[in-house]
């Protein structure tokens, strides 16, 4: 005897002008993961110090830092440049908040106004930081570059014993080194902060570049840059006096 076949229609999927129900995540469906432009990247340095944030947009007349109304201190631009890249200028903006830190904000052209790509801030309890770039290199396709950052920290003097003058501790600038990568995307720091060394510059070679570091005048470290992270990697000592 054969057996009847039996034919199951699900409701809208056939001929009746309404599309299927999309199934919910719960019904053994993955929820949809966010993309990459989506997520926001971590600040570098301190994070949530300075007074805008990685993928904020910004009107293209906007101020990073807008003036305060009370007397308390306030971010103050203090530089800004440009790094050429294939698809098109990043702006680098330079801020500081007197007595306390600075900060450098990435920023590319986005509708008529400016997405933050990245920050790195510097806080410090002292009186302040200044923050310089000094250095700048593009790889050859052009999508990517490297900003060599003078850092320096800038110490009060105290009296260890308060009313000794004898134990007086003298104002001193503590100075560091910071390369951050940078694209029209991300950016990253690119070696770790050189933070015993008197001067720092890139040195490029005809199929490498170098990052020279002086330890004292007569002593240099140098780091090699690796093509395919756009990272330097371990120190090694410079042959001769630092250059």
């Amino acid at each position: 005897m054969r057996r009847p076949i039996v034919w199951v229609l699900l409701a809208g999927s056939l001929s009746s002008g309404c599309p299927p129900r999309p199934e919910s995540p719960g019904a053994g469906q993955p929820a949809p993961r966010p993309s990459q432009a989506e997520i926001a990247p971590q600040p570098l340095g301190e994070p949530g110090y300075l007074p805008v944030a990685p993928g904020q947009s910004i009107a293209a007349d906007a101020a990073l830092a807008p003036a305060r109304a009370d007397p308390a201190p306030s971010w103050k631009e203090v530089s800004r440049a440009q790094v050429a890249l294939e698809g098109g200028p990043l702006q680098l903006v330079i801020l500081e908040l007197p007595g306390s830190g600075a900060g450098l904000v990435l920023l590319r052209p986005e509708g008529t106004g400016r997405r933050v790509i990245n920050t790195y801030g510097i806080r410090w309890d002292g009186l302040g930081v200044e923050m310089v770039v000094r250095g700048q290199w593009t790889s050859p396709d052009r999508r990517a570059a490297l900003l060599l950052l003078q850092v320096d920290r800038e110490s009060r003097g105290y009296q260890a014993t308060p009313g000794d003058e004898s134990s007086a501790v003298e104002a001193e600038t503590s100075r560091s080194w910071v390369v951050l990568g940078v694209t029209a995307a991300r950016a990253w720091l690119a070696a770790p902060e050189l933070n015993r060394h008197t001067a720092a510059r890139f040195q490029p070679q005809p199929d490498a570049l170098r990052l020279v570091a002086c330890v004292s005048r007569t002593s240099a470290e140098v780091f090699e840059l690796s093509p395919s992270t756009l990272t330097f990697g371990a120190a090694h000592p410079a042959p001769g006096p630092c250059p």
